[in-house]
């Protein structure tokens, strides 16, 4: 399990979750970087097409600056380009085996500009 430091995260994995991806990653996607699970210890690969927390990007992620109490202010986040295939995070099957197991997905998103139409947040 990777160190956490946001209260946050903290709250978040006193919950016991599956997974819990907060792709503020800092590897280079252009060479499919990892992005890791902190409580599960699964990792998927970031697309080329994907900006993050990479020093030539530095994309941030949400902060206690912008309103969002318990997030650090070096925060790092995933930023996709719409509509191009190669920008997207891959990460393995959760593989829930009962049709009575309840998921929840929680993702801040901060939208900037008209979205594909087939744009979405989780495909299976």
């Amino acid at each position: 399990m990777l160190p956490l430091i946001e209260p946050y995260a903290t709250a978040l994995v006193a919950v016991s979750p599956a997974a819990f991806y907060e792709f503020n990653d800092t590897g280079d996607p252009a060479t499919n970087a990892l992005a890791f699970d902190s409580v599960g210890g699964f990792v998927g690969t970031y697309g080329a097409g994907v900006v993050n927390g990479n020093a030539p990007f530095n994309t941030k992620g949400p902060g206690s600056a912008e309103g969002f109490a318990g997030f650090a202010s070096g925060n790092k986040a995933a930023q996709f380009a719409n509509g191009t295939g190669t920008s997207l995070v891959t990460l393995p099957a959760l593989n829930f085996g009962t049709t009575t197991t309840n998921i929840t997905i929680t993702a801040w998103l901060n939208p900037s500009g008209t979205q594909v139409a087939s744009a979405g947040i989780v495909f299976c």
